[in-house]
């Protein structure tokens, strides 16, 4: 693939450099003197070949791939920047510049860029999706919901929509509406962990406890090893006034993570109130 990426901008290289030279032979002469007389053409007097406006935009996207396979984000941010400037209309392209901002902490450059992105193309879903993490990362909850709302009519079937909307729902106390977009996940994926995980935590923080066990349990019977879930259960069970059971949960942490020092502290809390020194 990267021996095939070095090959194509070669060529593309090739192209504009034939452009360029024609272009300097046309206009070479100097103000005040007579233009050179016609000389012969090379290549057996087949006229160059002119590059179409795109190859400036296809050089400099293949830089930017090859920056980005060796890991210089620097350079593969410089060459999408050229690449958009060569190439204004491609929503893909102002998407994978907006990613690069992104990893830049550039969210409000990201933003214009995936904003466009979203006005050249209504229907690109992977735009629509970063705008609403964008949106979400800098407060703007209402438009990042109304966006992930429009992924889903674009893409009924998009998991990470129905995963970072139930997020939000539950983020502003909606608790029926972030379990319903829950359940749509789970529905579409009966082995989604961070359905079911999720899930339990929204009806935890309801304080509907045996339905929050219900899906901790389910989230636990895919991933048996899950600290977090298997946290969430501890804590799930003091709020139920069973330490006991609460004890079982941090243990099984702790044969994970021997090195977890809040569950040991916790743990040793526990044994002191049950009077348990084994």
């Amino acid at each position: 693939m990267r021996l095939r990426v070095k090959c194509t901008l070669v060529v593309v290289g090739a192209l504009l450099m034939l452009s360029a030279c024609a272009t300097h032979q046309q206009t070479s002469a100097k103000p005040g003197q007579a233009a050179a007389q016609p000389q012969e053409l090379p290549f057996g007097g087949i006229k160059p070949v002119t590059p179409p406006p795109e190859a400036q935009a296809m050089a400099d996207f293949l830089k930017a791939q090859l920056a980005s396979d060796d890991g210089d984000h620097a350079e593969a941010l410089r060459a999408y920047e050229a690449t958009v400037k060569a190439d204004p209309n491609n929503a893909e392209l102002r998407v994978k510049l907006a990613t690069l901002y992104v990893r830049q902490s550039r969210l409000k450059d990201a933003l214009v860029q995936v904003n466009q992105a979203i006005v050249l193309d209504p229907t690109l879903v992977d735009a629509r999706l970063l705008a609403a993490g964008i949106s979400s990362a800098t407060g703007d909850n209402a438009t990042a919901e109304k966006q992930y709302q429009e992924v889903l009519k674009l893409d009924p079937k998009n998991q990470e929509a129905y995963l970072y909307l139930g997020t939000l729902y539950a983020k502003h106390g909606q608790y029926d509406e972030a379990l319903k977009t829950f359940q749509r996940l789970i529905d579409l994926d009966p082995h989604s962990f961070l359905g079911y995980y999720y899930a339990g935590r929204v009806m935890a923080a309801a304080k509907k406890y045996k339905q929050a066990e219900h899906y901790y349990n389910q989230a636990l019977r895919l991933n048996p090893q899950s600290e977090l879930a298997l946290l969430d259960m501890a804590m799930l069970r003091e709020l139920e006034g069973d330490p006991k059971d609460a004890i079982v949960y941090y243990q099984r942490i702790l044969t994970e993570n021997p090195n977890n020092d809040m569950v040991r502290k916790r743990l040793a809390e526990l044994y002191v109130g049950q009077k348990n020194f084994d």
